[in-house]
C-alpha cells in the first residue's frame, strides 16, 4: 500500500490531509519491507524480471502521485487568487449598489441630507452656513423651517451631499469617498483573515 498526502494552506471541509512529501519513500520502504517479510524462508527468490517490473510500477505510481500533488498545489494557489478577486469584486459591487440606491432614491437622498445637517447641528462649533444641491433644498423646505441653521442652495454641491462653512474651515460630505474608504478597509480586513 502506498500512502501519499498533500498539505493545503486553506481549510478544506471534510478533509484531513498531511504533507508526506518530505519522506515519500518511507511509505514505499515500509511496504517493500513488509512484502519482503512475507516471503517464506524456504522459497526461492523471485526472478529479476519480476522485481524490476514491480520497482518500475512503484516508481511510476510515485511519479504520478507527485504530479497529482503538484497539480493540487497549483489548484490551491489558483483558488486562493480567485477567492481574493471574488472578494474584491464583491466589495466593489456592494459599494456601487449603495451608491446607486442613494443616487436613485429621492427618499434615501433627502434623509441622508437631513442626517448630515443634524450632525452639523450636534457639533459644538457654530457653522456660518450650510449648502445643499438645489433639488435637495426644495425637498427640505419643511425640515429647514424647524432647524436653526442657515441652509442655502448651491449647484456646486452634489445631490445628496452638503457643504458646511465654519469660520476656520469647511466640511464637505462625500459618499463616494466614504465608500472608497470602506472598500479599502474591508479589503484589508478580508486580506488579514
Amino acid at each position: 500500500m502506498i500512502v501519499h498526502s498533500v498539505k493545503f494552506e486553506r481549510p478544506i471541509s471534510g478533509a484531513s490531509l498531511v504533507d508526506c512529501l518530505t519522506q515519500p519513500d518511507r511509505a514505499l520502504d515500509s511496504c517493500a519491507s513488509s512484502a519482503n517479510d512475507d516471503s517464506s524462508p524456504g522459497s526461492a527468490s523471485t526472478s529479476t524480471g519480476e522485481d524490476s517490473q514491480a520497482q518500475a510500477n512503484s516508481e511510476t505510481i510515485e511519479k504520478l502521485l507527485s504530479e497529482i500533488s503538484c497539480g493540487i498545489n497549483d489548484l490551491q494557489s489558483q483558488t486562493g487568487k480567485w477567492v481574493d478577486q471574488f472578494q474584491a469584486l464583491s466589495i466593489r459591487l456592494a459599494s456601487m449598489i449603495v451608491s446607486q440606491l442613494v443616487d436613485s432614491s429621492e427618499t434615501v437622498r433627502v434623509e441622508r441630507v437631513k442626517n448630515l445637517l443634524n450632525e452639523v447641528l450636534n457639533r459644538p462649533e457654530t457653522p456660518l452656513a450650510a449648502f445643499v444641491h438645489p433639488e435637495d433644498f426644495s425637498k427640505l423646505q419643511g425640515y429647514l423651517k424647524s432647524v436653526e441653521l442657515d441652509v442655502q442652495p448651491d449647484a456646486s454641491v452634489d445631490i445628496g451631499e452638503c457643504r458646511v462653512d465654519y469660520p476656520s474651515h469647511e466640511l464637505v460630505s462625500d459618499l463616494r469617498q466614504q465608500l472608497e474608504q470602506i472598500e479599502d478597509r474591508l479589503g484589508e480586513v478580508l486580506h488579514d483573515v
